[in-house]
């Protein structure tokens, strides 16, 4: 009997916590979902039907007022940039566009994909803080619905006995405290699979970016200065650029960039523009641009002259090269 009631408070322990889990960051996940696709297609429609040319502070207006309609957090839906790298995408693989249309909409979308590209300023460390703030409030209340949740299947399980008067306490308490352990267990086990499948199937948010942004910045200084290079940061006042690099004589202006996959051409060649006017101004002798995963494939022919794109794992190697080889394997 006493096994049949823990298992039955386990079962109602972790049905409240699904039921208050969907209320409330299930039901929010949804939202955030379809205030993306709202947006994006109000855009594609802009674009399609009058010819617009949206820039960055119309599409943050856009994304604020959609935000309030949804009632989730600006910063819990796409970014601008991811914004228009969706609608990229959207334009260059659809069918029903002719190709004349096709190429006049991505220029359209390019000058604000340059805009959205320049360097952040030093809002970022401030969000940074939100973000963490935010992380840890959501935290906090998975964890208060989880023990709540708990308490009561251990008060279900403990109920015969709480009614036998009889009972004594050792015997009330140990079911009840093996249930409560027993429920978060199994909680916590649904919360770990269940984030292990969302990121791999949920789309990146505005707060998720700027969260890997910094962290694979950081990275990057990590790995230049255990290649012994002279690593010095630049500020936001310079047109492009995260570090200036010495290395054996030369320098190497670098800039990162968190890319998983291909850019825009334009926007390509406006960020070499960019960074070989700050190497000029730096003394710089290369530049070099350090992504997630590879841009630029070897067999294509895209003429970038004085910039080079890395992995995070072919910058160490570059660097150490001699300075008449310009490639890496």
């Amino acid at each position: 009997m006493d096994t049949f009631l823990s298992i039955f408070g386990i079962v109602v322990s972790f049905g409240l916590f699904l039921i208050g889990y969907r209320q409330t960051i299930g039901a929010k996940k949804e939202r955030i979902a379809a205030c993306n696709v709202e947006v994006e297609k109000i855009i594609f429609r802009r674009l399609i039907l009058e010819g617009y040319v949206p820039n960055r502070l119309d599409i943050e207006r856009l994304i604020d007022g959609k935000a309030r309609d949804f009632r989730v957090q600006p910063d819990d839906l796409l970014s601008v940039l991811q914004t228009l790298n969706t609608l990229y995408t959207r334009i260059v693989e659809s069918d029903l566009v002719p190709p004349d249309e096709r190429r006049k909409m991505v220029d359209r979308i390019t000058p604000a994909l340059l805009e959205s590209e320049a360097k952040p300023v030093e809002a970022v460390a401030a969000e940074e803080v939100e973000i963490k703030h935010a992380q840890i409030e959501r935290m906090r209340a998975v964890t208060l619905m989880a023990v709540l949740a708990s308490i009561v299947g251990a008060i279900v399980a403990a109920l015969p006995s709480i009614a036998n008067l009889d009972t004594e306490r050792p015997e009330l308490l140990w079911p009840a405290i093996l249930t409560a352990i027993a429920s978060l267990a199994m909680i916590a086990l649904f919360l770990t699979a269940y984030r292990i499948r969302a990121a791999q199937e949920e789309p990146t948010t505005k707060s998720q970016g700027i969260e890997q942004s910094i962290r694979f910045e950081r990275n990057v200084a990590s790995t230049l200065k255990k290649s012994g290079a002279n690593l010095q940061v630049l500020s936001s006042e310079v047109v492009a650029g995260d570090f200036l690099v010495e290395r054996d004589g030369r320098k190497f202006l670098i800039e990162v960039k968190s890319w998983t996959r291909r850019v825009p051409i334009p926007v390509l060649a406006q960020l070499a523009e960019r960074l070989r006017a700050a190497a000029s101004s730096l003394g710089a002798d290369e530049c070099i641009v350090v992504t997630k995963a590879p841009i630029i494939s070897a067999d294509e022919n895209i003429d970038l002259p004085g910039v080079t794109f890395l992995t995070e794992g072919q910058l160490a190697v570059y660097l150490k090269r001699p300075s008449g080889l310009s490639k890496v394997e």
